[in-house]
């Protein structure tokens, strides 16, 4: 099977979301929010033997809060498939929230600054009864969309 780098059909897209497949791949899910908003995120399967983790973070620059942890403005938070509670975990919106945008990542895209490489990883979003699933690639050059989904 010839790689397929998500990467590059980011570039030649300018980033914006493209039909692949027949299903809308995104570099990230976005979700409305408001200040007080609460959400549970939770790994619901891993298919990568890669360690996973979830990026996320509240735009344009929003303060988020995590097992008690705040986010400085805008900034993400990283939670690791490793070090994550079986059940998920509460995020709650603190100030300055419009939007809460989440992606997959990897290990491997803990040596380099966040989003400074996407590494070819892409996401598509199902909506769902108050709130969305992602289904995730990895790194790997390959189009299964089912290494991280949560």
């Amino acid at each position: 099977m010839e790689p397929i780098y998500f990467s590059e059909m980011f570039l030649a897209s300018e980033g914006k979301s493209f039909e692949y497949k027949g299903r809308l791949v995104s570099i990230a899910g976005e979700m409305p929010v408001n200040d007080g908003d609460r959400l549970w995120v939770q790994i619901e399967r891993i298919g990568s033997p890669i360690l996973q983790g979830i990026h996320i973070m509240s735009r344009p620059k929003g303060v988020i809060e995590c097992n008690g942890v705040r986010s400085k403005p805008g900034k993400p938070f990283g939670l690791w498939a490793d070090t994550m509670p079986p059940g998920g975990i509460e995020v709650k919106m603190v100030k300055g929230c419009t939007t809460i945008r989440a992606l997959g990542t990897s290990d491997r895209d803990r040596v380099t600054e966040w989003g400074v490489m996407n590494h070819g990883r892409a996401v598509v979003v199902e909506t769902i009864e108050n709130g969305f699933r992602c289904y995730c690639s990895d790194c790997e050059p390959d189009d299964d969309l089912d290494d991280l989904v949560f």
